[in-house]
This record gives structure tokens, C-alpha cells and sequence, in this order.
């Protein structure tokens, strides 16, 4: 087991890989009660296309939220009620590359971390569970549909992207839904729930080298086939936005407007920087010019124009998708106000240095909460297949010359936008 110092903490992260490839990521929190265990799988919405086994398949889209529905059943019931029997809290999550089991717990780690582990590794897949699962999903699809949030989000990027998969609700639509059969969700289990393709991180009050032991122990119990053999096969995608516009009515109050910004990664490659950095810089840039303290939102706040400013940034294998959100009743200089800034974006040392302390703070606080920590390991694990040591070293060497050579490429992008408006505006 590998101890791996995190630079300029107290941290101190453990891991391990075990023989049949599940990589483990320990981090542990004498100072709380509880523990937080979640297991992961490289396995979310956009993995619909893929060759397994020789055999290409293209599976309706929703089906790895569907898969995760399905996996909280065992031959003598439900994972809920056994859970809930010994006092710990369970859920999981789908997004568009991942899907992740979680438990929250103070006390009986070792039963806690073994049935999580014998769950997700022994499905339970009949007939009448996976029909009666159907209408439920259903149900839960009708209301991320009826949710202004995310409809504003995913009309974005349905607007943004020709082909990428992540046009696409993470659940599908009921229709997708209704086309799922049983021999699908079981190709999928296969090929992704491989422990060559998972990872599973501990956060909280626990015994490294205990849970170590734990995980070893059970995962040799149960004996798993870790013959991994799967290619995802992505579409490729075109610089062009799908859609320049598109006006959704919906029960809303107040107009949702969003803008969505199309950023090839291509403009930055002769920078040569790792997609890590390239990503802090990036995100550096648009705190500064879009952010909390930003000059931008004193202005629009001042006109009335917008209360608050939302952004976030979703990477794809070829592009940086920026989401520029908000309520406005004045959509239309909304947006003209958002795309006149991009197109002057501009940064000083003096915004640098004071983005990378805010950053260094937070960083810092992450350890405070097992839930916190657990997610950015999460996200470090997929997006860099490693958690970075030495973060904040990186925040305290942002340089101002990189970050203006950064912001010459910006300049080449496409965008849309998308509005929600209240249905009695006809």
C-alpha cells in the first residue's frame, strides 16, 4: 500500500491496487465519526456505443441510470432495508461517464464496507424486478423533464452538441426508457461493473490498513471475472453548435436564459500544457470575469438585470463547453452582455493571485467534510486517473503570461443560447 503525501498538508492518501485491478483510494479523518465509502464505475450515459466481446453494441440511451436502479436488489431483498437495519444512509448517482454507490455510516465499517461491495458485485437481475423498476424510472425521467434546472441545462447542451452523447438526459426519455430490455442492462453489467474498471474510495473515521484487508478479503470471496475487454466508441464532433437558439415554454416566473460556449481544445494545443493546468487556468479566467466578485455581475446586479450569475464548465474528449446561466427578464441583453464580455475576457496578476488563494482555501476546507473530500478524489480519479499531489504548489505558480497566452485562444469558439419563458407570455 502506497502512502502519498498531499503537499503542504497534513493529508496523507492511501492506495492500493488489488490483484484483480479494483484501484482503492483511502483518505482518513480521525477528527470526525462517520465514514463515507463510495464505489465507482467508469460507466455513465454518453458509454451507449462500445465493442464488447467482439460484438459492437448500441444500447438505448438512460440504460446506466437504469443499471444503477437495478443494483440495488439481492436474492433476500433490498439493499435499502438491510442498510437501513444496521443505522447507515445509502444512494447512488448516474452522470454522463460514471456511476457511483455510496454509504454514510458511524459505526459497523467492516459490515458496511463488505455488503457494498457484495451488492454492486453480485447482481440480481429478474424479470419482474427489472419490469417492475420501469415505471418507476419513468416516473423519475417525467420529472427531471418538469424541472426548470435541468432543463435549461440539458436544452443547452442539446443546442451545443451535433453527436456527443451528453446532448442527452443522463436518464433518457420515458421512450428510451420503455426500449430498455433485460439483455441489455446485463451486456452492460458485464462489460463495465469489472473491477478493472472501478475504483472505490474511503473517506472518514476508519483504519487504513484494516479496510485494505476488508476489501481484499471480500472481493477474493467473491470471486469476480475481471476479463476486461470493453472499447467505448465515441462519435466525433463537429466545431459548429447544433442549434443557435432554442425557446422552451415552461411554469416558470421569471425567464431562465443560458448561454452555452463551444471551446475546441484544439486552440491550445501548441501551448503545451497538460489538460490539468490548462483546465485551472481556464477556470481561473472565468471566476474573475464571471464570478461572485466579478465587475460583470456588480453591473447587471446594479441594473436590475440578474440577481445572481451561475457558470460551469463541462469537459468533453474535444472540447470545453462553457455554461453561462441565469434569470433575467431581459434575456436577449442578457445574452449580448455575456458574449460582449467573452469576446474582451481580460485578467491581471493581482486577479490571479487572488483567484489561486480563494482556490487554496477551499482546498483546504475539502478535508473538513468526508463527503466533499470523497467527490474530489472522485473527480480527480476520472479526470486524471490520479489525485495530484501537490495542488496548491500549482495554485501559488499560476503564471500571468501563461494565463494571457491562454486567453488569445478563447477567442475561437461557437455559442448558442437557450431560453426558458413563462407559458402566459404567448
Amino acid at each position: 500500500m502506497k502512502k502519498i503525501k498531499l503537499e503542504n498538508t497534513n493529508e496523507v492518501l492511501y492506495y492500493d491496487k488489488l490483484d484483480n485491478g479494483l484501484e482503492i483510494y483511502m483518505l482518513p479523518n480521525n477528527n470526525v465519526n462517520k465514514f463515507y465509502l463510495t464505489l465507482n464505475t467508469r460507466f455513465g450515459s454518453i458509454n451507449t456505443k462500445f465493442k464488447y466481446d467482439n460484438k459492437e453494441y448500441d444500447m438505448p440511451k438512460g440504460i446506466a441510470h437504469y443499471l444503477e436502479h437495478l443494483s440495488f436488489n439481492m436474492e433476500n431483498g433490498s439493499v435499502f432495508d438491510h442498510y437501513s437495519k444496521i443505522g447507515s444512509s445509502i444512494n447512488a448517482f448516474t452522470t454522463y461517464d460514471i456511476t457511483s454507490y455510496n454509504v454514510t455510516s458511524n459505526n459497523r465499517f467492516k459490515e458496511n464496507l463488505e455488503y457494498l461491495l457484495e451488492y454492486v458485485y453480485t447482481p440480481y437481475f429478474t424479470k419482474e424486478l427489472f419490469q417492475s423498476e420501469k415505471g418507476v424510472i419513468e416516473e423519475e425521467v417525467k420529472m427531471y423533464k418538469d424541472d426548470p434546472g435541468m432543463t435549461i441545462v440539458n436544452g443547452t447542451l442539446n443546442n451545443v452538441f451535433v453527436n456527443d452523447e451528453r446532448k442527452y438526459l443522463v436518464g433518457g426519455t420515458v421512450k428510451d426508457v420503455k426500449s430498455i430490455k433485460l439483455e441489455d442492462v446485463i451486456t452492460c453489467y458485464n462489460a463495465y461493473y469489472n473491477p478493472k474498471n472501478m475504483f472505490l474510495i474511503i473517506t472518514g473515521n476508519f483504519n487504513p490498513n484494516e479496510a485494505l484487508a476488508i476489501t481484499s478479503e471480500q472481493m477474493n470471496k467473491l470471486n469476480i471475472n475481471n476479463d476486461f475487454n470493453v472499447k467505448d466508441i465515441y462519435p466525433k464532433e463537429p466545431e459548429k453548435v447544433n442549434k443557435k437558439e432554442e425557446i422552451i415554454k415552461m411554469n416558470v416566473d421569471k425567464p431562465k436564459v443560458s448561454i452555452g460556449i463551444k471551446i475546441p481544445k484544439n486552440n491550445f494545443k501548441n501551448l503545451k500544457l497538460d489538460n490539468y493546468l490548462l483546465k485551472i487556468y481556464i477556470s481561473s479566467i472565468l471566476d474573475i470575469n464571471f464570478g461572485n466578485t466579478s465587475l460583470l455581475l456588480e453591473e447587471l446586479q446594479k441594473g436590475s438585470i440578474v440577481d445572481d450569475l451561475d457558470y460551469t464548465v463541462i469537459e468533453s474528449n474535444d472540447y470545453f463547453i462553457v455554461l453561462i446561466l441565469s434569470s433575467t427578464y431581459y434575456p436577449e441583453y442578457f445574452k449580448d452582455k455575456i458574449i460582449e464580455k467573452f469576446n474582451s475576457l481580460n485578467i491581471e496578476d493581482s486577479d490571479l493571485k487572488r483567484v489561486a488563494k480563494v482556490n487554496i482555501s477551499n482546498y483546504i476546507l475539502l478535508f473538513d467534510s468526508v463527503v466533499a473530500v470523497n467527490n474530489y478524489i472522485m473527480d480527480e480519479v476520472m479526470d486524471n486517473n490520479e489525485v495530484n499531489t501537490g495542488f496548491m504548489n500549482i495554485m501559488r505558480n499560476l503564471n500571468i503570461d501563461t494565463c494571457k497566452k491562454i486567453l488569445t485562444k478563447l477567442n475561437n469558439y461557437d455559442y448558442t443560447i437557450c431560453k426558458i419563458m413563462p407559458k402566459n407570455n404567448e
